[in-house]
């Protein structure tokens, strides 16, 4: 039991998530800044999150909001003012601007390779040990530690794809400057302004 936990196992099968260690990089500019947002809601300059099967379902909800703060820069760093100080997490909760987003995916799709890349020298042979299992000679441990690189080696090809997926999507997504439009009802879900200004009812000046 107590091997089966560490590694994350149960029950025969994989436990399918991996830890991403995400830090903000002591040279980034606004790095003073995004500490102290990180700080106020209770995370740190690293952070590590628990990354499940799923792509996207299976992120941790703070996971998103870290790597856009992480990833913030150019234009997009107003949300780093101390003015918005409270409210910058929650402005992490969308994606700033197509660019900004696009940096995140590009971090996560190239952080993604670069891990199952440097295990794709033992897959084959770890697939092989799931495969065959313990009635083809292999030891507990080895079978749990091929099982759980397994699961790893999922989860993190989910969240690839999930990030793939997203980046095809950018020019389709909704920004925080839409989304704060809306949140102050200057502009409804179709996007069409709810300012009448000098016009009555018949659209007439």
């Amino acid at each position: 039991t107590d091997l089966a936990l560490d590694y994350g196992i149960y029950g025969g099968r994989a436990a399918e998530g991996y830890a991403l260690s995400l830090a903000i990089p002591e040279d980034d500019v606004n790095y003073d800044d995004k500490a102290d947002v990180a700080e106020l809601n209770g995370l740190g300059v690293s952070q590590t999150f628990l990354c499940r099967a799923g792509g996207e379902m299976g992120l941790d909800p703070d996971f998103l909001p870290y790597m856009r703060l992480a990833n913030c820069s150019g234009t997009d760093a107003f949300h780093l003012e101390s003015l918005f100080r409270n409210e910058a997490w929650d402005h992490m909760r969308v994606p700033l601007s197509e660019e900004s987003e696009a940096a995140v995916c590009k971090t996560m799709i190239e952080g993604c390779d670069a891990v199952l890349a440097g295990t794709e020298s033992f897959r084959s042979e770890d697939r092989a040990v799931c495969r065959e299992g313990l009635a083809g000679g292999h030891a507990p441990r080895r079978l749990l530690a091929a099982l759980q690189r397994e699961g790893e080696r999922r989860a993190l090809a989910g969240l690839r794809d999930a990030f793939a997926a997203r980046q095809e999507a950018l020019p389709t997504l909704e920004y925080y400057a839409t989304w704060r439009l809306k949140s102050l009802s200057l502009i409804d879900e179709d996007g069409e302004s709810t300012y009448s200004g000098n016009y009555d009812s018949s659209g007439i000046w």
